[in-house]
């Protein structure tokens, strides 16, 4: 990597990883600070944490004051290595490697919009989960903190993509702003989306205790 995006871009892809697995930590933040002004430095910020309460109230954090703050992966949910994206296999540089994305409103609707389509689809990989372990599960790969999240549901809801129940399956709803963190989430009972099934990756448990 030569050029600064692209060395951010590898920190956060694969020496954050190492960190996160060292430490023991169950989450982690990790962004880069460039102060304003013509201080060339560009600093590493790393939150690690065991309670997945601490990362979401740091995410909040970052999208209340984090105008400094940058992300160099994709910002709505990074899920793996993509080989689009690798400048040794593609030979290319303009193919966005390393972009930059700040926490301002052109990224949270950015956001919200690539994760209204992505998010049934993990809906439908794995149906009855509540909104909480949704959110557990994805916490490590997005920028997007919870707020970002329920509005990206909105439209599927509409759509009839997908339904939100409460967690004793009474009361349904019918906005992404009303989903609570108990909710659960499932696939509509009539498809609208055809969706092709995804190769299942074996996962460990996670506790849907609120920490």
């Amino acid at each position: 990597a030569t050029m600064r995006r692209e060395w951010q871009h590898l920190i956060q892809r694969f020496l954050a990883e190492g960190i996160l697995k060292e430490s023991g930590a169950e989450f982690m933040t990790v962004f880069f600070i460039t102060p304003f002004g013509s201080n060339p430095r560009t600093y590493w910020f790393i939150h690690l944490a065991n309670s997945y309460r601490a990362n979401a109230v740091m995410k909040e954090i970052h999208w209340k004051y984090g105008n400094h703050f940058s992300h160099s992966m994709t910002p709505a949910l990074f899920v793996g290595y993509d080989t689009k994206r690798d400048i040794q296999v593609t030979d290319q540089r303009n193919l966005g490697f390393g972009e930059e994305h700040f926490f301002d409103g052109v990224t949270g609707k950015r956001i919200e919009t690539e994760l209204s389509e992505l998010l049934p689809r993990k809906i439908y990989d794995r149906p009855t989960q509540s909104f909480r372990m949704m959110m557990r599960g994805m916490a490590n790969g997005t920028m997007a903190n919870e707020s970002i999240v329920r509005e990206a549901l909105h439209l599927p809801i509409l759509c009839k993509d997908i339904e939100v129940f409460d967690k004793d399956r009474r009361t349904k709803r019918r906005k992404g702003s009303s989903i609570k963190s108990t909710d659960i989430l499932m696939p509509a009972s009539q498809r609208t989306m055809f969706f092709t099934p995804s190769v299942s990756v074996p996962r460990k448990a996670q506790s849907d205790a609120d920490d």
